[in-house]
Parts: structure tokens; C-alpha cells; sequence
């Protein structure tokens, strides 16, 4: 059931970019609508309802699923990049679940630095990138989801150093990776090609993060 889903999530995907390509929005809309039911309903079947970390997780994908539905108008991409910075938070929530264990924090303090660090310059790129194309509020909403995504992948990679599945940091990074499609295809450029790298890694990081709900519980 759980590959059944995993597969769905990504048909669905690819099903949506077609629907763009040639032109057909309510297909667009439907299929987008359940590529992301998918993950949501993988993360159900991995089990989320069985971990704190599991439970957390969930919160982030439902996030997720709304965020995406407020991306298909463009009216309400605010609303939907608020959703999807409460989504960034709720992951980076869950990979702190590890790193609450006794001593956990101090183990993974060394991989938790390099991250940081690796993600400072990261962020400062994309803002240099993003900051002249924003003026008042959407300035000060962009930075703050820029905190949020850093922290996000940050964290996760902290948690994998202490023994959270490799699947969530690397999830993580395709996660924050797909948001620069986003970015672009608001700030930037609109275009299909914008959706044609961004789609596919945004929803390959929902379907790896949703699977280490069940490598958490093998491990």
C-alpha cells in the first residue's frame, strides 16, 4: 500500500505537468489536488499516527497539501506561502524530536554547525537573488521563509547524525530545493520550466519524507 501511494504521488505529478503543457487547467488542478492527497495519504499508511515524530510529520504534510492547493490561484500565493512556512516548521519540529533525546544535542552539535554554516550560504544567495525582485510585506515574508527553510534542513540534518532516517534531511534538501522553482516562477520568470524541475523534486521530498516515518519505526 505504501509503494501504491509513493507511485501515486508521483503519477500525479507528472500527470499535472502534462496538464500544463497542454493547456488544461481543470485537469491541472484535479491532478495536482491528488498527487498531493497521495503523500498525504503515504504518510497515513507509514504509520504517522504511531510516533510523536510520526504525528508531527502528518501536521507538516497536511500543511502541505493545503499550501499547494492555494498555489494553483495566484491570488492566493500569500496565504499559500503561509502554509507551506507552517509546513517547513512542522518538519523541522518533527527532526527535532531527535535531537530532544538525552545527549542528542551534543552529538550532533558538530554536524549541526556545518550545516548552518552550509545553509548560511545557501540562504544569503537566494536572498541576494530574491531581494531586489521584493518590495514592503512580501520582503519580510520571503526572508522569514527563508529562515524557516534553513532551519528546516538544518535540523533534519542534525537529526540524521543522531539516527533519524537519511531519507528526512535528504527530503529536506530536495524540499527547499523545488521552493527556488517556486520563487522563480513568482519573483523572477514565469515559466513551464520553472514547473518542469520544481514539481518533480517537490514531490519526490514528500514522498522520501513520508517514508521515514517508516524507517524511523523499523529503526
Amino acid at each position: 500500500m505504501i509503494l501504491l501511494f509513493a507511485v501515486a504521488t508521483m503519477v500525479g505529478c507528472f500527470g499535472y505537468l502534462a496538464a500544463e503543457y497542454l493547456q488544461r487547467r481543470l485537469a491541472g488542478c484535479l491532478l495536482k489536488t491528488f498527487a498531493s492527497s497521495a503523500f498525504v495519504a503515504l504518510a497515513a499508511f507509514a504509520g504517522a499516527a504511531e510516533t510523536t515524530f510520526g504525528q508531527v510529520l502528518f501536521a507538516g504534510f497536511v500543511l502541505s497539501f493545503v499550501g499547494d492547493v492555494l498555489l494553483l490561484w495566484r491570488a492566493t500565493f500569500l496565504p499559500g506561502l503561509g502554509s507551506f512556512l507552517l509546513g517547513h516548521l512542522a518538519f523541522a519540529t518533527g527532526a527535532a524530536t531527535f535531537l530532544a533525546k538525552p545527549g542528542a544535542l551534543a552529538a550532533a552539535a558538530p554536524t549541526l554547525a556545518v550545516g548552518a554554516l552550509l545553509m548560511a550560504v545557501a540562504g544569503t544567495l537566494a536572498w541576494r537573488w530574491l531581494a531586489p525582485r521584493l518590495q514592503g510585506f512580501m520582503r519580510r515574508a520571503v526572508l522569514a521563509y527563508l529562515l524557516t527553510i534553513a532551519s528546516m534542513v538544518v535540523l533534519t540534518i542534525g537529526a540524521a547524525a543522531v539516527g533519524a532516517p537519511l531519507l528526512l534531511p535528504i527530503g529536506a534538501i530536495l524540499f527547499a530545493i523545488s521552493d527556488l522553482a517556486v520563487a522563480r516562477e513568482r519573483f523572477v520568470a514565469q515559466a513551464f520550466s520553472n514547473k518542469v524541475w520544481g514539481l518533480p523534486f517537490y514531490y519526490g521530498a514528500q514522498v522520501l519524507i513520508a517514508l521515514s516515518i517508516e524507517a524511523a519505526s523499523r529503526g
